[in-house]
């Protein structure tokens, strides 16, 4: 897609999901577009998300069935809190370059990403330990 072509309304989706790392779902996006653009509707909301991902400008992460989205800024894995479902980037290149040794020796495919996750609970879950 030509971002020249961007609509206004897209371009500040895109900007409420640059360098936010909350992870927010489709329905904060969704209010916080309202607040820029008061009469953004939901369906605009689903369709820029859309585009973006197609760019390669966010990505999707799913958490107990619900869309989240975050910007696209290189590998990281996922912290996911089964109690309050808080979601923590984790970086560390050493995993990903050991996930992908390994698929290397995998016959007749060809492995082009990994993705990783972690389930727990969080500090604020844990009580503070």
């Amino acid at each position: 897609m030509n971002v020249k072509r961007w609509t206004a309304q897209r371009k500040a989706i895109k900007s409420l999901i640059e360098g936010n790392h909350e992870h927010p779902a489709v329905d904060d996006i969704y209010a916080n577009a309202k607040e820029l653009i008061p009469n953004v509707s939901k369906k605009t909301v689903y369709t820029a998300l859309e585009a973006l991902k197609s760019e390669g400008i966010i990505q999707e992460v799913r958490v107990t069935g619900v869309r989240r989205y975050e910007p696209v800024e290189g590998d990281h894995q996922h912290f996911i809190c089964t109690v309050c479902g808080k979601i923590i980037d984790i970086k560390d290149d050493s995993l990903t370059s050991h996930t992908m040794k390994i698929s290397r020796g995998l016959k007749g495919i060809e492995v082009l990403q990994t993705t990783t996750t972690f389930y727990g609970k969080c500090n604020s879950c844990l009580g503070g330990k």
